[in-house]
């Protein structure tokens, strides 16, 4: 049969990173991969919950040193302005009094952001890394399939192509065995593409290998809900079965000029398919066995909705963590929070990244961008009660400290 992709593309593996090993196992009990990356994200973020109580925590605590400190710092830069290292130094003393550490209060921040982020990225990488072999394997089994009904039998592309140029060649040569290699080329070109395209082949063979296709690409898809192809956005204008960029993406391609001789003989003409030929001809054989799948089982491959639920939740997963949304008012008054520098740009850039990317890749990672939101949404107020608690059990246990820093005479 002719199998284009097993002579010229790459063997396809399972990606066997770190995240993509941990969600296939997930999947391996759930059976289910949109599950699978709801349930794993939900479990991480569960693990991850101590070190965002920390965060809060040591923010928080931070926040009111810093507004109940503040007039004193201003006198000492109003009484020290002229001698910026005597500001300094009383700074860090009206810090070190006030357990107020600059860097130690620094560091479990920064240790939280930069893991956020190693966690985004490799995990975004990683659920790309799943999506592409997925596309990549789903069409290799519809392939098969498309192909278990035999109409010629020949080893790979490079036969058809050779047998066709040998054809010309026989047919068109002068009595001295010239011909023209141009022609010959393109008559091998044009044969082959109408032998992938099933141009010679009966409606009955056809409709059987169609039907086949079909079948198998229903047997092997990843659905969810109402997403037909998770791995593909969850939007109306993305068709669900994968265009042939699409599974090329996971398939890595590897075309190369590929040469061959006319006959056995030692001395025979060596003729050289060109790369993009062949990335032609199997644009030709993906789209033949694909497009009657795309034009009976495709649909619009979602309706918007993990999108719209993944950037809401993110911006209010935002706000609660900011401070500027919150489910109750308190009637006592609190010390004022310095404003965070940058705060209402990051609340624009991060939704319109999330938006971004849940609207341009697949939609398992717009799934774990909503849990991990979700999860978000629910627990801020939980840690937001227990670090006021804890707050509160210890002023209690500690008398309040005043200190003067008047300037003594």
């Amino acid at each position: 049969m002719a199998n284009l992709t097993g002579k010229f593309i790459s063997a396809i593996s399972e990606p066997n990173g770190v995240w993509e090993k941990i969600i296939m196992a997930f999947h391996s009990g759930i059976h289910n991969y949109a599950w699978a990356v709801i349930v794993f994200t939900i479990v991480l973020k569960l693990i991850l919950l101590p070190l965002d109580f920390l965060n809060k925590y040591i923010t928080q605590k931070n926040t009111k040193i810093q507004a109940i400190i503040q007039p004193e710092v201003a006198k000492i830069q109003k009484q020290y302005g002229n001698n910026k290292q005597l500001v300094n130094q009383k700074t860090m003393e009206l810090y070190k009094k006030n357990n107020y550490n600059v860097v130690g209060s620094c560091v479990i921040m920064i240790v939280n952001l930069v893991l956020t982020l190693v966690i985004f990225i490799t995990l975004f990488a990683g659920l790309n890394s799943i999506a592409s072999y997925k596309i990549a394997h789903q069409y290799n089994e519809i392939q098969k399939s498309y192909y278990s009904v035999a109409e010629y039998d020949v080893d790979n592309i490079v036969n058809i192509y050779k047998e066709r140029y040998v054809e010309y060649v026989n047919n068109n040569s002068d009595a001295q065995g010239n011909f023209d290699s141009a022609l010959a080329e393109a008559y091998a070109k044009s044969k082959t593409k109408e032998l992938l395209s099933n141009k010679d082949v009966s409606e009955e063979v056809i409709a059987e290998k169609n039907e086949r296709a079909i079948n198998k690409y229903n047997e092997v898809k990843e659905s969810w809900l109402w997403v037909e192809n998770i791995w593909k956005s969850d939007t109306p204008w993305s068709n669900s079965v994968a265009s042939f960029n699409e599974y090329l993406s996971g398939a890595k391609a590897s075309f190369k000029d590929t040469a061959f001789k006319l006959n056995d003989d030692e001395n025979a003409k060596t003729v050289t398919i060109s790369a993009d030929s062949l990335k032609e001809f199997a644009e030709v054989e993906y789209n033949t066995i694909m497009d009657p799948i795309r034009d009976s089982a495709g649909r619009a491959n979602g309706y918007l909705i993990i999108v719209i639920l993944a950037v809401g939740l993110n911006l209010i997963s935002l706000l609660l963590a900011q401070g500027k949304l919150k489910f109750k008012r308190k009637k006592t008054e609190e010390p004022a929070q310095p404003k965070q520098p940058g705060g209402w740009l990051m609340m624009v850039l991060l939704p319109g990244l999330m938006l971004y990317i849940t609207l341009t890749y697949n939609a398992v990672f717009a799934l774990y961008i909503f849990a991990s939101s979700l999860v978000g949404v629910l627990t801020t107020p939980l840690i937001n009660y227990f670090v006021k608690l804890l707050e509160n059990r210890k002023s209690k246990k500690q008398p309040k400290q005043t200190v003067d820093y008047s300037r003594k005479k």
